[in-house]
């Protein structure tokens, strides 16, 4: 039976199938999948000149074997990274990922979406091929016709398509392998990893990690929460949930966003009795402020704009958020089971032994609360991965150490260093890039202003 949704209508709503959850392959999928590979790999011979290898090898100091590049996650990024670094000549190209094969990233781990959130028409992954676009796979699997009627990509094909492409991609590619730290090796750079509890260490000239949001740092629960609560009374959105636990129970969930809607609707659909959704705003936000950002002037140039425009822009959207994907919030107007609760922060969480209490400014009281809060950017997260190479960063740095550890400050604005909303961490993000100003910047809300430029070795130097 295909899934329903209900959408609204001019005197009511009313039920409608929803192409995205009844998607039927082809008859002829395999055979079509099979000739686009073909033509993938074609399209890749017929535009891979110069095909020469250029970069001069090296040994380790022992006479180890020394990869270009690692790519720390084979998740769509990774791959990504890889066959381009490929296809311009880069060929000891290794990638590690935690994950079982066929399981990067989150599309079979934790994210519990029908469809993706972006377009389906987002490019880059295919890299200017065609053959390799997530289109061209969908239709071989689904045919054109399938492919007009769709909004967005279901989220498990989106994963299948990755699977595909890393058959084209042809990569090394080592799963299952944990990446626990990065530190300077003379002139190369020295991947401690762990794998089936051994540890080894790989050598590398240069590393690009690929890890996601996961690398920002640990998935947070609120203190009010984690204080109050045995572990095995919550959860968090990005991770495990035993939703057999959660049968016949009334559940919390604790947020707004997607993923809040899409932990709800998964309890309900494995047999929780009701979600009561609570949140802070008054109103759930209606205008995604992130689709203004897709027009090629601004993603082309984005790193060109000055310190404070660039501030404003990631200000404006860690303080204005978005609201639940669209497909998401359809799919949780259609079921009566889910209540949403704007202006209902959790003043109190308690645990009598058997239930839990939770007090809001509505007084709601969920049997089981699921939070889906973002990240703690103060626990475990790429940085420190690279701190030795913070260390290292001084006089006589080896030089595979000094690009990323080219720094630019710039001081947070009064009215945004007063608005609790504000993320730094996420701003952060916002602020990457490299050029004249280097690859990172440092956000600080107490020294005086400091403008700095990238130092070859050394501590940055102030601007004149």
């Amino acid at each position: 039976m295909p899934a329903r949704v209900l959408r609204s209508t001019g005197s009511g709503r009313r039920p409608v199938e929803d192409i995205h959850t009844s998607l039927t392959p082809l008859a002829t999928a395999e055979a079509n999948l099979v000739r686009l590979a073909e033509q993938a790999h074609r399209d890749l011979d017929a535009l891979a000149h110069p095909a020469a290898a250029w970069v001069r090898p090296v040994a380790g100091p022992g006479g180890e074997p020394v990869a270009e590049v690692v790519i720390v996650g084979a998740g769509q990024a990774g791959l990504n990274v890889g066959l381009a670094l490929k296809r311009e000549g880069v060929r000891k190209i290794v990638l590690l990922d935690r994950n079982p094969s066929g399981c990067e990233g989150p599309w079979e781990t934790f994210a519990r979406m029908e469809v993706l959130r972006t377009p389906k028409t987002l490019v880059g992954a295919e890299l200017n091929i065609p053959s390799l676009s997530v289109r061209s796979w969908f239709e071989a699997r689904y045919g054109t016709e399938a492919w007009q009627k769709i909004t967005w990509i279901p989220r498990r094909d989106w994963m299948a398509y990755l699977r595909w492409y890393r058959t084209i991609a042809g990569l090394d590619i080592r799963n299952e392998v944990e990446v626990a730290g990065i530190a300077p090796a003379g002139d190369l750079l020295a991947v401690k990893t762990e794998a089936a509890a051994r540890c080894d260490t790989l050598l590398a000239r240069r590393v690009v990690i690929a890890t996601g949001h996961d690398g920002g740092g640990s998935w947070s629960v609120p203190e009010i929460i984690t204080a109050a609560l045995p572990p095995q009374a919550y959860a968090h959105s990005n991770g495990p949930i035993d939703f057999g636990a959660l049968v016949g129970k009334r559940v919390g969930v604790l947020g707004h966003g997607g993923s809040a809607f899409d932990a709800g609707l998964a309890a309900l659909h494995n047999g929780a009795a009701s979600v009561d959704l609570c949140f802070r705003r008054a109103l759930l936000p209606v205008v995604n402020p992130h689709r203004w950002l897709e027009f090629s002037g601004f993603l082309a140039h984005y790193r060109e704009l000055d310190d404070r425009t660039r501030w404003n822009v990631g200000r404006h959207f860690d303080v204005e958020d978005q609201p639940p994907p669209r497909h998401t919030f359809e799919r949780a107007r259609a079921e009566p089971r889910l209540q949403v609760h704007g202006d209902s922060a959790w003043r109190t969480v308690a645990w009598t032994g058997t239930k839990i209490e939770v007090t809001t400014d509505r007084d709601r009281r969920p049997q089981r609360p699921v939070a889906p809060t973002g990240t703690d950017r103060h626990r475990r997260s790429d940085r420190d991965l690279v701190g030795p190479l913070y260390a290292a960063a001084g006089r006589g740095a080896p030089r595979a150490c000094q690009a990323p550890l080219s720094r630019h400050a710039f001081r947070v604005p009064r009215e945004g260093s007063k608005h609790r909303a504000v993320s730094g961490a996420y701003l952060r993000l916002q602020f990457f890039r490299d050029g004249q100003h280097g690859s990172g910047l440092d956000l600080d809300y107490r020294a005086p202003l400091r403008r700095t430029a990238p130092c070859a070795r050394g501590d940055p130097q102030p601007l004149s």
